[in-house]
């Protein structure tokens, strides 16, 4: 944009997300229309490993909702969330919203199981960024099994599914 404030870059991408809608404070915190781009972010999304912080070439590091690790390109880079999980979800981070629960090793690490196998991005759509400025984040088990996963059903309770991959299985 060539106008203050400057919405262009991936400004419609995050605005769109709940929670973030017209929230600029979520990454511009005390900051003013002043020409300049003040990048400062609320304690809320400092990832496990660190205080969130603009890198100073587009990108950030430490944002929980990025998984801790460094951010696309503000400008050029983008995600899509439901082709390119492990942008923002790895195994053995120890990140709020890393996944080492269950199976996850063995079927995406040893196996190379996509994530698309279980989690239905029709579920995405509706829950998966509900939370992004809490720990807890959103609850993946929302996302799990229908549409054109492998997943029949999943209990949450007892943390088990049946799958068209290998019959009935608990986590």
């Amino acid at each position: 944009g060539s106008s203050s404030p400057n919405t262009a870059g991936a400004h419609a991408a995050h605005n769109a997300l709940p929670g973030l809608q017209g929230n600029c404070a979520a990454c511009h915190l005390d900051a003013s229309h002043n020409g300049w781009v003040d990048l400062k972010f609320p304690a809320a999304y400092n990832a496990k490993s660190g205080t969130a912080v603009d890198n100073g070439d587009g990108t950030c590091s430490n944002i929980s909702c990025h998984g801790g690790g460094k951010t696309p390109d503000w400008w050029t880079g983008e995600i899509d969330v439901n082709r390119q999980c492990v942008s923002c979800h790895s195994a053995g981070t120890g990140q709020y919203n890393g996944y080492w629960s269950g199976r996850h090793a063995k079927h995406v690490v040893d196996k190379k199981v996509a994530c698309t196998s279980c989690h239905n991005t029709t579920g995405l759509a509706a829950s998966h960024f509900i939370g992004l400025d809490t720990a807890a984040l959103d609850s993946a088990a929302a996302t799990i099994g229908g549409a054109s996963t492998q997943v029949s059903s999943f209990n949450a309770g007892t943390r088990s599914c049946a799958t068209s991959c290998h019959g009935s299985k608990s986590w």
